[in-house]
C-alpha cells in the first residue's frame, strides 16, 4: 500500500507506480481490459479523452486496484485536482464549443467575403441592360430619317451603327439615323469599361415615296 501522502500530480503517481512494477501500458491494458489510450489519459490527467464522466471512477478504481494503490486516496487527490470534476469536462467542452463557434464564424465570414467578391466581379463583367424604345423591330417607314431611343446603364458606352451616342445620367440615349432604301439593319451595342457587350439589331424597311 502506498503512503497516504501522494505526489502532487495523480497522473504521475499512476505512471510512476506502473513503471516501478515494470509493467508496460500494453500489458496493463491487456490485464485491466482498459484501452491503452484511456490508461494514457489517466496518467496524463486528461479526463476529457475518456468516453465520458461515468467512466472516470470506474477506470480509475480498476487501474488503482491493478497497481495496488488505495483507490479512496487516489479519488480524494483526483477530486482535489478536479481530475474527475464534471466542471472540468464541461469547461473543456465549452472551450471546444467556443473554438468551434469562433472557427465557424471565421469560415462564414470568409465565405461571405468570397461571395461578395464573386458578386462584384460578376457585376463588373456582366453586360449592361439595353432597352430599345424606338423603333420597333420590323418597322416599315416612308421617312428617310429615323429616331432611335432607348435606355441602358449610365456608365455604358452606346454605339449605333458604329456611331457613339451620348448617354445621360439616367441611362437614356437618343439619336437620328439616315435610312437607305430597302431593308436597314440598325445595330445597337452597349458596353461598360470591363463588361461584356449587350447587342440589339432592329430591322427597318424604308419605302421611299416617288414624287
Amino acid at each position: 500500500m502506498p503512503e497516504n501522502k501522494f505526489i502532487e500530480n495523480l497522473g504521475e503517481n499512476l505512471k510512476e507506480t506502473r513503471l516501478k512494477r515494470g509493467v508496460s501500458l500494453l500489458k496493463a491494458s491487456s490485464e485491466t481490459k482498459i484501452a491503452t489510450k484511456y490508461l494514457e489519459a489517466l496518467e496524463q490527467n486528461q479526463p476529457w479523452l475518456l468516453p465520458g464522466p461515468d467512466y472516470l471512477p470506474k477506470f480509475l478504481k480498476t487501474y488503482c486496484d491493478y497497481l495496488g494503490l488505495d483507490y479512496s486516496a487516489c479519488q480524494t487527490v483526483a477530486d482535489s485536482l478536479q481530475f474527475l470534476s464534471y466542471k472540468s469536462l464541461k469547461n473543456k467542452n465549452l472551450f471546444v464549443w467556443s473554438n468551434f463557434i469562433s472557427q465557424a464564424a471565421v469560415i462564414i465570414g470568409i465565405i461571405a467575403l468570397l461571395a461578395f467578391l464573386i458578386w462584384r466581379v460578376n457585376e463588373i463583367f456582366r453586360p449592361p441592360q439595353l432597352i430599345v424604345s424606338r423603333p420597333a423591330d420590323g418597322l416599315i417607314t416612308v421617312n428617310r430619317q429615323l429616331d432611335v431611343t432607348g435606355k441602358s446603364s449610365r456608365e455604358a458606352e452606346i454605339v449605333i451603327n458604329n456611331k457613339t451616342v451620348f448617354v445621360d445620367t439616367g441611362g437614356n440615349f437618343s439619336t437620328t439615323v439616315d435610312l437607305q432604301k430597302g431593308l436597314n439593319l440598325i445595330k445597337i451595342t452597349a458596353k461598360k469599361r470591363y463588361s461584356r457587350q449587350s447587342e440589339a439589331t432592329i430591322r427597318v424597311l424604308f419605302n421611299e415615296i416617288n414624287q
